[in-house]
């Protein structure tokens, strides 16, 4: 099976997931009323990989019996990319992934962190991942609990060694805005 769209038939879109979780395609929001929908594309965000589709099913619907649950997958995934009017969600028989023209701003901060960029860091919102927004699923919800708690360690320590590394470069607003924050 092919890929649903190709990342060139769509344009740009990013997912904010700081917060409760919002689409924008092509410089415009986009409303998507889908929960399990916006689940799906926050879980493929974070994961930035593909993610097989037995896996997702568990997680978005893990009460349900292993066919109906990967075949409301199937329902969802094309509905989705329905709704939106853009291909954001790439899929093979055993797996979906987010295509290549999505960004999140749960990527950002993560490269953010990786860089020490203090700048990025200093959004107040970079912690709260999904915050605000559950699904009714355990699974789900565990998963987007440990995720904001992972985040929210990962923004400290980022923290701490970018505000060693201001302090190494005599960039002592910067060191203290960063030292507020983390506090």
């Amino acid at each position: 099976m092919a890929a649903m769209t190709s990342a060139a038939d769509s344009p740009r879109a990013q997912l904010s997931l700081h917060g409760y979780p919002s689409i924008t395609i092509g410089g415009r929001r986009v409303a998507l009323q889908l929960k399990h929908g916006l689940a799906l594309l926050a879980y493929l965000s974070d994961q930035a990989r593909p993610v097989g589709r037995e896996v997702l099913a568990a997680l978005l619907w893990p009460e349900a019996a292993p066919g109906l649950a990967r075949a409301r997958l199937r329902r969802l995934a094309h509905e989705v990319n329905g709704v939106l009017g853009a291909g954001l969600i790439d899929a093979s028989p055993d797996a979906l992934w987010l295509a290549a023209n999505v960004d999140s701003d749960l990527r950002r901060t993560g490269a953010a962190m990786a860089a020490s960029d203090l700048n990025a860091l200093l959004d107040p919102r970079a912690a709260d991942v999904l915050a605000g927004f559950t699904l009714g699923s355990e699974a789900f919800d565990d998963w987007a609990d440990a995720r904001r708690r992972e985040q929210r360690a990962a923004l400290m320590r980022a923290l701490e060694l970018g505000i060693e590394r201001a302090l190494d470069e005599s960039e002592a607003d910067v060191a203290e805005q960063a030292s507020e924050a983390l506090l």
